[in-house]
Protein backbone atom coordinates (compact mmCIF):
# COMPACT_ATOMS: atom_id res chain seq x y z
CA UNK A 1 0.00 0.00 0.00
CA UNK A 2 2.67 2.29 1.32
CA UNK A 3 4.31 1.56 -2.18
CA UNK A 4 1.66 2.48 -4.18
CA UNK A 5 1.15 5.35 -2.33
CA UNK A 6 4.61 6.57 -3.62
CA UNK A 7 4.14 5.83 -6.73
CA UNK A 8 0.95 7.85 -6.68
CA UNK A 9 3.13 10.83 -5.66
CA UNK A 10 6.00 10.65 -8.45
CA UNK A 11 3.29 10.24 -10.88
CA UNK A 12 1.92 13.25 -9.70
CA UNK A 13 5.02 15.34 -9.54
CA UNK A 14 6.29 14.37 -12.84
CA UNK A 15 3.20 15.30 -14.15
CA UNK A 16 3.16 18.98 -12.82
CA UNK A 17 6.90 19.03 -13.95
CA UNK A 18 6.03 18.31 -17.08
CA UNK A 19 3.05 21.10 -16.85
CA UNK A 20 5.74 23.92 -16.29
CA UNK A 21 8.35 22.90 -18.41
CA UNK A 22 6.06 22.07 -21.56
CA UNK A 23 3.03 24.38 -21.20
CA UNK A 24 0.79 21.19 -21.08
CA UNK A 25 -3.04 21.62 -19.44
CA UNK A 26 -2.85 18.84 -17.42
CA UNK A 27 -5.68 17.86 -15.13
CA UNK A 28 -5.24 17.41 -11.39
CA UNK A 29 -7.68 14.60 -10.35
CA UNK A 30 -10.17 16.16 -8.04
CA UNK A 31 -8.60 13.70 -4.62
CA UNK A 32 -5.32 15.36 -5.32
CA UNK A 33 -6.82 18.71 -4.47
CA UNK A 34 -8.38 17.63 -1.13
CA UNK A 35 -12.14 17.49 -2.81
CA UNK A 36 -13.89 14.36 -2.03
CA UNK A 37 -17.03 13.20 -3.77
CA UNK A 38 -19.40 10.70 -3.62
CA UNK A 39 -23.04 9.71 -4.39
CA UNK A 40 -25.74 9.22 -1.48
CA UNK A 41 -29.17 7.54 -3.11
CA UNK A 42 -28.94 9.65 -6.32
CA UNK A 43 -27.45 12.81 -4.82
CA UNK A 44 -24.07 13.90 -5.61
CA UNK A 45 -22.24 15.46 -2.79
CA UNK A 46 -18.65 16.94 -2.66
CA UNK A 47 -16.55 18.24 0.58
CA UNK A 48 -13.17 20.24 0.30
CA UNK A 49 -10.94 19.48 2.86
CA UNK A 50 -7.91 21.25 1.75
CA UNK A 51 -7.05 23.68 5.22
CA UNK A 52 -6.57 27.50 3.88
CA UNK A 53 -9.20 26.88 1.31
CA UNK A 54 -12.35 29.04 1.50
CA UNK A 55 -14.58 26.45 1.22
CA UNK A 56 -12.79 24.14 3.67
CA UNK A 57 -15.14 21.81 5.56
CA UNK A 58 -18.19 22.95 3.07
CA UNK A 59 -20.41 19.98 2.16
CA UNK A 60 -22.15 20.26 -1.25
CA UNK A 61 -25.32 18.37 -1.83
CA UNK A 62 -27.00 18.21 -5.15
CA UNK A 63 -30.39 17.47 -6.60
CA UNK A 64 -31.69 14.13 -6.25
CA UNK A 65 -33.19 11.38 -3.81
CA UNK A 66 -31.38 10.10 -0.67
CA UNK A 67 -30.75 6.35 0.65
CA UNK A 68 -31.99 5.11 3.61
CA UNK A 69 -30.28 5.72 6.65
CA UNK A 70 -26.94 7.81 7.48
CA UNK A 71 -25.11 9.75 4.70
CA UNK A 72 -22.28 8.33 3.25
CA UNK A 73 -20.42 11.65 3.75
CA UNK A 74 -20.16 10.38 7.66
CA UNK A 75 -16.72 9.10 6.53
CA UNK A 76 -15.31 12.64 6.54
CA UNK A 77 -17.14 13.52 10.03
CA UNK A 78 -14.24 15.39 11.58
CA UNK A 79 -14.33 17.76 8.02
CA UNK A 80 -17.64 18.88 7.68
CA UNK A 81 -18.38 21.95 9.34
CA UNK A 82 -21.01 23.57 7.13
CA UNK A 83 -23.72 21.78 4.87
CA UNK A 84 -25.10 23.43 1.70
CA UNK A 85 -28.14 22.13 -0.13
CA UNK A 86 -27.62 23.25 -3.97
CA UNK A 87 -30.85 21.49 -5.05
CA UNK A 88 -34.39 19.72 -4.29
CA UNK A 89 -33.59 16.76 -2.42
CA UNK A 90 -36.12 14.20 -1.41
CA UNK A 91 -35.68 12.54 2.22
CA UNK A 92 -36.15 8.92 2.47
CA UNK A 93 -39.13 7.41 4.39
CA UNK A 94 -35.59 6.01 6.79
CA UNK A 95 -33.62 9.43 7.32
CA UNK A 96 -32.61 8.11 10.95
CA UNK A 97 -28.88 9.21 11.54
CA UNK A 98 -28.90 11.72 8.63
CA UNK A 99 -26.58 13.31 9.95
CA UNK A 100 -25.29 11.59 12.86
CA UNK A 101 -21.88 12.40 14.23
CA UNK A 102 -21.11 15.66 12.36
CA UNK A 103 -19.19 16.62 15.77
CA UNK A 104 -17.93 19.59 14.04
CA UNK A 105 -21.12 20.66 11.81
CA UNK A 106 -21.81 24.29 12.65
CA UNK A 107 -24.80 25.11 10.55
CA UNK A 108 -27.08 23.56 7.56
CA UNK A 109 -27.73 26.16 4.60
CA UNK A 110 -30.51 25.75 2.30
CA UNK A 111 -32.63 23.18 4.79
CA UNK A 112 -35.94 24.14 2.77
CA UNK A 113 -34.64 22.17 -0.29
CA UNK A 114 -35.04 18.73 1.66
CA UNK A 115 -38.34 17.24 0.91
CA UNK A 116 -39.78 15.32 4.19
CA UNK A 117 -43.09 14.42 3.63
CA UNK A 118 -42.46 11.12 3.27
CA UNK A 119 -40.37 10.26 5.89
CA UNK A 120 -41.05 8.06 8.62
CA UNK A 121 -37.85 7.64 10.82
CA UNK A 122 -35.92 10.83 11.88
CA UNK A 123 -34.07 8.82 14.55
CA UNK A 124 -30.85 10.53 15.33
CA UNK A 125 -31.06 12.77 12.66
CA UNK A 126 -29.39 15.18 13.93
CA UNK A 127 -27.45 13.49 16.91
CA UNK A 128 -24.22 14.27 18.03
CA UNK A 129 -24.12 17.22 16.24
CA UNK A 130 -22.06 19.47 19.13
CA UNK A 131 -21.30 22.43 17.49
CA UNK A 132 -24.71 22.96 15.00
CA UNK A 133 -25.22 26.79 15.58
CA UNK A 134 -23.19 27.27 18.36
CA UNK A 135 -20.47 29.25 17.50
CA UNK A 136 -22.06 30.26 13.78
CA UNK A 137 -24.08 33.62 13.23
CA UNK A 138 -27.10 31.39 12.56
CA UNK A 139 -28.99 31.54 15.70
CA UNK A 140 -31.02 28.26 15.39
CA UNK A 141 -32.02 25.54 13.09
CA UNK A 142 -34.29 26.66 10.48
CA UNK A 143 -36.81 23.69 10.69
CA UNK A 144 -39.92 25.44 9.36
CA UNK A 145 -40.44 23.34 6.00
CA UNK A 146 -40.01 20.08 7.71
CA UNK A 147 -42.82 18.15 7.15
CA UNK A 148 -43.46 15.67 9.80
CA UNK A 149 -46.70 14.41 9.29
CA UNK A 150 -45.77 10.74 8.50
CA UNK A 151 -43.09 10.60 11.13
CA UNK A 152 -43.46 7.65 14.04
CA UNK A 153 -40.22 8.17 15.20
CA UNK A 154 -37.99 11.11 16.78
CA UNK A 155 -35.95 9.66 19.24
CA UNK A 156 -32.87 11.07 20.02
CA UNK A 157 -33.24 13.62 17.02
CA UNK A 158 -31.15 15.74 18.25
CA UNK A 159 -29.69 14.03 21.55
CA UNK A 160 -26.50 15.29 22.63
CA UNK A 161 -26.64 18.35 20.53
CA UNK A 162 -24.57 20.16 23.08
CA UNK A 163 -24.63 23.75 21.35
CA UNK A 164 -28.28 24.36 20.72
CA UNK A 165 -29.67 27.39 22.77
CA UNK A 166 -33.08 27.61 20.64
CA UNK A 167 -35.69 25.08 18.23
CA UNK A 168 -38.75 26.42 16.96
CA UNK A 169 -40.88 23.11 16.06
CA UNK A 170 -44.15 25.24 15.79
CA UNK A 171 -44.37 23.63 12.26
CA UNK A 172 -43.92 20.14 13.45
CA UNK A 173 -47.12 18.10 13.20
CA UNK A 174 -46.71 15.12 15.74
CA UNK A 175 -49.78 13.53 14.87
CA UNK A 176 -48.60 10.16 13.97
CA UNK A 177 -45.40 9.91 16.18
CA UNK A 178 -45.16 7.11 18.48
CA UNK A 179 -42.00 8.08 20.61
CA UNK A 180 -40.05 10.87 21.24
CA UNK A 181 -37.88 9.44 23.71
CA UNK A 182 -34.79 11.19 24.50
CA UNK A 183 -35.54 14.04 21.42
CA UNK A 184 -33.54 16.59 23.14
CA UNK A 185 -31.06 13.71 25.35
CA UNK A 186 -28.59 16.27 26.73
CA UNK A 187 -28.90 19.05 24.84
CA UNK A 188 -27.10 21.08 28.12
CA UNK A 189 -27.14 24.99 26.47
CA UNK A 190 -30.87 24.42 24.97
CA UNK A 191 -33.26 27.84 26.53
CA UNK A 192 -36.07 27.13 24.46
CA UNK A 193 -38.43 25.34 22.32
CA UNK A 194 -41.31 25.88 20.59
CA UNK A 195 -43.94 23.66 19.79
CA UNK A 196 -47.17 24.01 17.59
CA UNK A 197 -49.98 25.75 20.17
CA UNK A 198 -53.26 24.73 18.56
CA UNK A 199 -56.91 24.62 20.18
CA UNK A 200 -58.25 22.12 20.47
CA UNK A 201 -55.07 20.03 20.77
CA UNK A 202 -54.25 18.01 18.25
CA UNK A 203 -54.94 14.65 19.18
CA UNK A 204 -51.42 12.39 19.20
CA UNK A 205 -53.19 9.18 19.13
CA UNK A 206 -50.14 7.00 18.46
CA UNK A 207 -47.68 8.86 21.08
CA UNK A 208 -46.90 6.35 23.90
CA UNK A 209 -43.60 7.21 24.92
CA UNK A 210 -42.16 10.98 26.06
CA UNK A 211 -39.41 9.08 28.50
CA UNK A 212 -36.28 11.29 29.18
CA UNK A 213 -37.60 13.40 26.60
CA UNK A 214 -35.09 16.99 27.69
CA UNK A 215 -33.10 14.76 30.37
CA UNK A 216 -30.37 17.15 31.59
CA UNK A 217 -32.09 20.18 29.28
CA UNK A 218 -29.92 22.16 32.09
CA UNK A 219 -30.79 25.60 30.65
CA UNK A 220 -34.75 25.34 29.74
CA UNK A 221 -36.67 27.47 31.56
CA UNK A 222 -39.86 25.99 30.37
CA UNK A 223 -42.12 23.97 27.99
CA UNK A 224 -45.07 24.54 26.39
CA UNK A 225 -46.96 21.14 24.98
CA UNK A 226 -50.57 22.44 25.57
CA UNK A 227 -51.11 22.23 21.88
CA UNK A 228 -50.98 18.64 21.79
CA UNK A 229 -53.39 16.14 23.19
CA UNK A 230 -51.11 13.22 24.79
CA UNK A 231 -53.90 11.36 26.32
CA UNK A 232 -52.35 8.01 25.37
CA UNK A 233 -48.50 8.33 26.58
CA UNK A 234 -47.91 5.28 28.75
CA UNK A 235 -44.23 6.44 29.88
CA UNK A 236 -42.85 9.81 31.01
CA UNK A 237 -39.87 8.52 33.23
CA UNK A 238 -37.42 10.62 33.71
CA UNK A 239 -38.66 13.44 31.21
CA UNK A 240 -37.79 16.59 32.71
CA UNK A 241 -34.55 14.97 35.11
CA UNK A 242 -32.23 17.10 36.00
CA UNK A 243 -33.87 19.85 34.16
CA UNK A 244 -32.31 22.48 36.83
CA UNK A 245 -33.81 26.11 35.42
CA UNK A 246 -36.79 24.66 34.45
CA UNK A 247 -39.80 26.91 35.95
CA UNK A 248 -42.85 26.08 33.94
CA UNK A 249 -44.03 22.97 32.32
CA UNK A 250 -47.64 23.23 30.17
CA UNK A 251 -49.75 20.06 29.15
CA UNK A 252 -53.12 20.36 27.46
CA UNK A 253 -55.63 21.17 29.57
CA UNK A 254 -58.04 19.70 27.69
CA UNK A 255 -56.81 16.23 27.38
CA UNK A 256 -58.35 13.31 28.64
CA UNK A 257 -55.52 12.04 30.53
CA UNK A 258 -55.57 8.54 32.26
CA UNK A 259 -53.01 7.75 34.73
CA UNK A 260 -49.34 7.44 33.37
CA UNK A 261 -48.11 3.84 33.66
CA UNK A 262 -44.39 4.86 34.36
CA UNK A 263 -43.83 8.88 35.51
CA UNK A 264 -41.07 7.73 37.56
CA UNK A 265 -38.77 10.80 38.65
CA UNK A 266 -40.60 12.60 35.78
CA UNK A 267 -39.70 15.87 37.76
CA UNK A 268 -36.49 15.02 39.61
CA UNK A 269 -34.07 17.40 40.43
CA UNK A 270 -36.38 20.43 38.35
CA UNK A 271 -35.86 21.74 41.63
CA UNK A 272 -37.07 25.31 40.57
CA UNK A 273 -40.22 24.06 38.47
CA UNK A 274 -43.24 26.10 40.28
CA UNK A 275 -45.66 26.47 37.70
CA UNK A 276 -47.48 23.26 36.12
CA UNK A 277 -50.72 22.88 33.50
CA UNK A 278 -52.71 19.62 33.97
CA UNK A 279 -55.06 17.85 31.59
CA UNK A 280 -58.20 16.24 33.28
CA UNK A 281 -56.91 12.78 35.23
CA UNK A 282 -53.48 13.50 33.95
CA UNK A 283 -52.25 11.45 37.22
CA UNK A 284 -48.28 11.11 37.70
CA UNK A 285 -47.59 8.54 40.09
CA UNK A 286 -43.58 8.90 41.50
CA UNK A 287 -43.13 11.85 39.33
CA UNK A 288 -40.82 13.27 42.05
CA UNK A 289 -42.82 16.99 42.12
CA UNK A 290 -41.12 18.53 45.21
CA UNK A 291 -42.18 21.58 47.47
CA UNK A 292 -40.81 24.97 47.15
CA UNK A 293 -39.52 25.84 49.92
CA UNK A 294 -40.71 27.79 52.53
CA UNK A 295 -39.23 30.98 53.70
CA UNK A 296 -40.26 35.13 53.30
CA UNK A 297 -41.75 34.65 49.91
CA UNK A 298 -43.46 30.96 50.08
CA UNK A 299 -45.47 28.91 52.03
CA UNK A 300 -44.12 25.37 50.95
CA UNK A 301 -47.22 24.91 49.07
CA UNK A 302 -48.86 24.49 46.05
CA UNK A 303 -52.35 25.68 45.00
CA UNK A 304 -54.30 25.05 42.12
CA UNK A 305 -55.77 28.45 40.79
CA UNK A 306 -59.01 27.06 40.31
CA UNK A 307 -59.58 26.26 43.82
CA UNK A 308 -56.72 28.33 45.58
CA UNK A 309 -58.23 27.73 49.15
CA UNK A 310 -56.89 24.80 49.01
CA UNK A 311 -53.17 24.02 49.59
CA UNK A 312 -51.58 20.69 48.22
CA UNK A 313 -47.74 18.78 48.66
CA UNK A 314 -45.51 17.92 45.59
CA UNK A 315 -47.10 14.69 45.48
CA UNK A 316 -50.50 15.53 46.00
CA UNK A 317 -50.82 17.38 42.71
CA UNK A 318 -49.55 14.79 40.47
CA UNK A 319 -51.84 12.23 42.37
CA UNK A 320 -54.94 14.31 42.42
CA UNK A 321 -58.44 12.97 40.95
CA UNK A 322 -59.11 14.39 39.11
CA UNK A 323 -56.39 16.66 38.24
CA UNK A 324 -56.85 19.18 36.01
CA UNK A 325 -55.83 22.64 36.82
CA UNK A 326 -52.87 25.07 36.76
CA UNK A 327 -50.97 24.83 39.49
CA UNK A 328 -48.14 27.01 41.07
CA UNK A 329 -45.84 27.74 44.14
CA UNK A 330 -48.30 29.88 46.81
CA UNK A 331 -46.65 32.86 48.10
CA UNK A 332 -47.22 34.95 51.03
CA UNK A 333 -48.10 37.93 48.85
CA UNK A 334 -51.39 39.17 46.63
CA UNK A 335 -50.91 39.80 42.93
CA UNK A 336 -51.54 43.08 41.84
CA UNK A 337 -52.33 45.16 38.39
CA UNK A 338 -50.94 48.53 38.34
CA UNK A 339 -53.64 50.26 35.76
CA UNK A 340 -52.01 53.48 33.04
CA UNK A 341 -53.00 55.67 30.04
CA UNK A 342 -51.22 56.23 26.87
CA UNK A 343 -52.37 57.67 23.62
CA UNK A 344 -52.82 55.79 20.42
CA UNK A 345 -50.03 57.69 19.05
CA UNK A 346 -47.75 58.53 21.55
CA UNK A 347 -48.54 61.90 22.45
CA UNK A 348 -49.13 62.89 25.46
CA UNK A 349 -52.37 62.80 27.25
CA UNK A 350 -54.12 65.73 29.08
CA UNK A 351 -54.91 66.05 32.61
CA UNK A 352 -58.45 65.31 32.23
CA UNK A 353 -57.80 62.26 30.47
CA UNK A 354 -55.31 60.77 32.92
CA UNK A 355 -57.82 61.60 35.87
CA UNK A 356 -60.47 58.79 34.60
CA UNK A 357 -57.54 56.21 35.81
CA UNK A 358 -59.16 53.99 38.23
CA UNK A 359 -58.30 54.53 41.95
CA UNK A 360 -58.28 51.86 44.81
CA UNK A 361 -58.08 53.34 48.11
CA UNK A 362 -57.28 56.69 47.43
CA UNK A 363 -53.23 54.78 46.20
CA UNK A 364 -51.69 57.81 43.86
CA UNK A 365 -50.27 54.91 41.75
CA UNK A 366 -53.76 53.34 40.43
CA UNK A 367 -52.68 49.51 41.98
CA UNK A 368 -55.43 47.30 42.54
CA UNK A 369 -54.82 43.83 44.62
CA UNK A 370 -56.46 41.12 43.22
CA UNK A 371 -56.60 37.66 43.50
CA UNK A 372 -55.26 34.33 42.30
CA UNK A 373 -57.86 32.64 40.44
CA UNK A 374 -59.05 31.98 36.67
CA UNK A 375 -59.73 35.19 35.82
CA UNK A 376 -59.97 39.24 36.99
CA UNK A 377 -62.02 41.83 34.87
CA UNK A 378 -60.24 45.39 34.21
CA UNK A 379 -62.20 48.10 35.65
CA UNK A 380 -63.41 50.43 33.46
CA UNK A 381 -61.74 54.53 33.44
CA UNK A 382 -64.62 56.40 34.75
CA UNK A 383 -65.41 58.17 30.93
CA UNK A 384 -64.46 56.59 28.00
CA UNK A 385 -64.58 59.59 26.01
CA UNK A 386 -63.59 62.72 27.24
CA UNK A 387 -64.06 66.13 25.42
CA UNK A 388 -61.33 68.68 24.85
CA UNK A 389 -61.46 72.11 23.41
CA UNK A 390 -60.34 70.99 20.02
CA UNK A 391 -61.84 67.60 19.72
CA UNK A 392 -62.33 64.57 21.96
CA UNK A 393 -60.23 61.75 23.10
CA UNK A 394 -62.08 57.91 23.01
CA UNK A 395 -61.12 55.22 25.35
CA UNK A 396 -60.09 52.27 22.87
CA UNK A 397 -59.42 49.29 25.28
CA UNK A 398 -56.78 47.96 27.76
CA UNK A 399 -53.99 45.84 26.83
CA UNK A 400 -50.76 44.07 28.96
CA UNK A 401 -48.03 46.22 28.60
CA UNK A 402 -45.90 44.95 25.77
CA UNK A 403 -48.46 43.78 23.99
CA UNK A 404 -51.33 45.15 21.81
CA UNK A 405 -54.42 42.64 22.18
CA UNK A 406 -57.17 44.57 23.57
CA UNK A 407 -58.18 42.36 26.54
CA UNK A 408 -61.53 42.46 28.69
CA UNK A 409 -59.93 40.86 31.74
CA UNK A 410 -56.73 38.71 32.48
CA UNK A 411 -57.32 34.92 32.46
CA UNK A 412 -56.13 33.42 34.29
CA UNK A 413 -54.54 35.01 36.75
CA UNK A 414 -51.73 32.23 37.31
CA UNK A 415 -48.62 33.99 39.12
CA UNK A 416 -47.92 36.47 41.85
CA UNK A 417 -45.73 39.15 39.26
CA UNK A 418 -47.46 42.26 39.27
CA UNK A 419 -49.19 42.69 35.98
CA UNK A 420 -49.25 46.22 34.83
CA UNK A 421 -52.49 47.35 31.83
CA UNK A 422 -52.28 50.28 29.59
CA UNK A 423 -55.57 51.75 28.53
CA UNK A 424 -55.18 53.45 24.80
CA UNK A 425 -57.13 56.37 23.93
CA UNK A 426 -57.51 58.22 20.73
CA UNK A 427 -57.94 61.54 19.53
CA UNK A 428 -60.19 62.72 17.27
CA UNK A 429 -60.09 66.74 16.59
CA UNK A 430 -63.78 68.38 16.10
CA UNK A 431 -63.34 69.13 12.50
CA UNK A 432 -61.00 67.95 9.93
CA UNK A 433 -60.69 69.76 6.60
CA UNK A 434 -60.20 66.63 4.25
CA UNK A 435 -62.90 63.55 4.84
CA UNK A 436 -61.73 61.44 7.21
CA UNK A 437 -63.28 58.09 6.51
CA UNK A 438 -64.47 57.74 9.63
CA UNK A 439 -68.14 56.90 10.84
CA UNK A 440 -67.78 59.53 14.04
CA UNK A 441 -67.80 62.19 11.79
CA UNK A 442 -70.52 64.05 9.43
CA UNK A 443 -70.02 66.31 6.91
CA UNK A 444 -70.64 69.97 7.83
CA UNK A 445 -71.87 72.15 4.40
CA UNK A 446 -72.38 76.04 4.14
CA UNK A 447 -75.09 76.61 1.72
CA UNK A 448 -76.86 80.10 0.65
CA UNK A 449 -80.27 80.12 -1.20
CA UNK A 450 -83.57 81.68 -0.19
CA UNK A 451 -86.41 80.26 2.30
CA UNK A 452 -88.87 79.37 -0.49
CA UNK A 453 -86.44 77.07 -2.18
CA UNK A 454 -85.69 75.86 1.07
CA UNK A 455 -82.04 76.47 1.02
CA UNK A 456 -81.28 74.48 -1.82
CA UNK A 457 -78.46 76.46 -2.74
CA UNK A 458 -75.21 76.51 -3.67
CA UNK A 459 -72.19 75.05 -1.55
CA UNK A 460 -70.21 77.65 0.02
CA UNK A 461 -67.37 75.76 2.54
CA UNK A 462 -67.68 72.56 4.06
CA UNK A 463 -65.83 70.64 6.65
CA UNK A 464 -66.31 67.16 8.68
CA UNK A 465 -66.88 67.30 12.33
CA UNK A 466 -67.45 64.95 14.85
CA UNK A 467 -71.35 63.91 14.59
CA UNK A 468 -71.10 63.46 18.58
CA UNK A 469 -69.88 66.28 19.95
CA UNK A 470 -71.20 68.39 22.79
CA UNK A 471 -72.89 71.94 21.75
CA UNK A 472 -69.99 73.73 23.81
CA UNK A 473 -67.73 72.77 20.86
CA UNK A 474 -66.91 74.87 17.99
CA UNK A 475 -65.75 75.14 14.45
CA UNK A 476 -65.56 78.20 12.37
CA UNK A 477 -65.25 79.35 8.44
CA UNK A 478 -63.08 81.73 7.57
CA UNK A 479 -63.89 84.74 5.15
CA UNK A 480 -67.58 83.15 4.46
CA UNK A 481 -69.49 85.25 1.76
CA UNK A 482 -72.25 85.73 4.18
CA UNK A 483 -75.91 86.17 2.40
CA UNK A 484 -78.01 87.54 5.17
CA UNK A 485 -80.81 85.48 6.50
CA UNK A 486 -80.47 83.01 3.24
CA UNK A 487 -77.43 80.89 4.60
CA UNK A 488 -77.80 77.53 5.95
CA UNK A 489 -75.82 74.85 7.78
CA UNK A 490 -76.94 71.44 6.65
CA UNK A 491 -75.67 68.92 8.37
CA UNK A 492 -77.53 65.30 9.23
CA UNK A 493 -78.50 64.64 12.99
CA UNK A 494 -77.79 68.38 13.92
CA UNK A 495 -79.47 71.37 15.10
CA UNK A 496 -77.20 74.45 14.67
CA UNK A 497 -78.83 76.79 17.39
CA UNK A 498 -76.71 79.85 16.34
CA UNK A 499 -74.28 82.12 14.88
CA UNK A 500 -71.72 84.44 16.07
CA UNK A 501 -69.84 87.22 14.16
CA UNK A 502 -66.33 87.82 14.37
CA UNK A 503 -67.03 90.30 16.93
CA UNK A 504 -68.73 87.55 19.25
CA UNK A 505 -72.06 89.23 18.68
CA UNK A 506 -74.76 86.46 18.94
CA UNK A 507 -77.46 86.49 16.11
CA UNK A 508 -80.67 84.69 15.93
CA UNK A 509 -81.59 82.64 12.88
CA UNK A 510 -83.30 85.91 11.12
CA UNK A 511 -80.91 88.23 11.79
CA UNK A 512 -79.03 89.73 8.95
CA UNK A 513 -75.33 90.54 10.22
CA UNK A 514 -72.75 93.17 8.81
CA UNK A 515 -70.52 92.68 5.92
CA UNK A 516 -69.59 89.56 3.83
CA UNK A 517 -66.12 87.83 4.41
CA UNK A 518 -65.78 87.84 7.91
CA UNK A 519 -65.65 84.55 9.91
CA UNK A 520 -68.66 83.42 11.56
CA UNK A 521 -68.65 80.16 14.16
CA UNK A 522 -71.70 78.09 14.34
CA UNK A 523 -72.24 76.20 17.72
CA UNK A 524 -74.44 73.17 17.49
CA UNK A 525 -76.02 70.04 19.76
CA UNK A 526 -76.71 66.72 18.41
CA UNK A 527 -80.21 67.01 20.13
CA UNK A 528 -82.59 66.82 16.90
CA UNK A 529 -82.22 66.20 13.38
CA UNK A 530 -82.06 69.17 10.80
CA UNK A 531 -80.69 71.74 10.88
CA UNK A 532 -81.42 75.53 11.67
CA UNK A 533 -80.35 79.13 9.30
Amino acid sequence: MKKLFKKGIVVLLLLALFSSNFGANIVIPAYAAGIKTGTFGTANWSLETTPGNPEYGVLHISAGEFAAGQGNWSTHFSDIEKIVFDGPVTANEDSSKMFDGLKNLLYIEGLEKLDTSAVKNMRQMFYNCKKLVGESAVKSLDLTNFNTENVTTMRSMFGNCNALKQLDLSSFNIKSVITTQAMFYRCINLESVEFMRAEPAVECINLTSMRTMFYQCDKLKSVDLSGFDISKVETTYKMFYQCNELESVKFSSSATQQSINTAQDMFKQADKLSYLQLGSNMKLPNATLLNPVANANFTGKWINIYDPGVTLDGDEVVNQDPSKGIYIWEQNIKPTVQYQFAATDGSGLPQVVLAQLPNFNGNTNHIDEIEIGPSYALISPTQTEVAVADGKWFFKGYSLQGTSQIISEIAPVDSYDPFTVVGKWQFKPAVVADNPNDSDYVKVTFAYGDHASGFGGTVDSEVWALKDSLASDVFSFANLAYNGDDNLIIAAGYNFLHYTDAADVVVDATTTVGTSNQVYTAQYSDKSMGAKG
